[in-house]
């Protein structure tokens, strides 16, 4: 496995292979896919916006981006690890990677959203140190059940 930066032309297979973990594990529908296309679109907003990948014998089993808010915060964005590297610590790396690069361009805040129901992404979240400030249950048009979306805050 490697983790690199997500190279030119990347953009849509990160989409792709995130809504297809997304649909195996929450069975979401294609609004969702819509939302995460949305998502990747505020990376080209700022050069300074990184996506990795982890890879493996050609085939994207993560992804993790930094999208700059303003000169001192960020969000992680578009996090998910395949279901077969699950448990490796390949999860851990990706968001080491992502707060050392946050760290080098000088953020100092750092936020991502989620939801109640991604309990590994969670416990990843939680051993960086980021503490969950806000809980909103939505109606979702993306599942057939309510989802409860979070906010998670680190100061770096």
């Amino acid at each position: 496995m490697e983790i690199r930066e997500m190279k030119e032309g990347e953009a849509g297979l990160v989409v792709y292979f995130h809504y297809k973990v997304a649909k195996k594990a929450y069975d979401f529908n294609p609004l969702m896919e819509k939302e995460f296309l949305e998502i990747m679109c505020e990376y080209f907003n700022d050069k300074e916006n990184k996506y990795w990948v982890i890879e493996e014998d050609g085939e994207i089993l993560g992804s993790l981006g930094v999208d700059k808010i303003n000169a001192n915060e960020a969000q992680l964005r578009l996090f998910a690890t395949d279901q077969s590297i699950q448990g490796q610590g390949a999860g851990k790396k990706l968001v080491k990677t992502a707060l050392d690069y946050c760290r080098e361009i000088n953020i100092n805040h750092v936020i991502l959203e989620t939801m109640d129901i991604c309990k590994a992404a969670r416990h990843i979240y939680s051993s960086f140190g980021f503490k969950l400030v806000e809980k909103i249950r939505e109606d979702n048009e993306s599942a057939d059940y309510p989802i409860v979306e979070e906010r998670w805050e680190l100061d770096l």
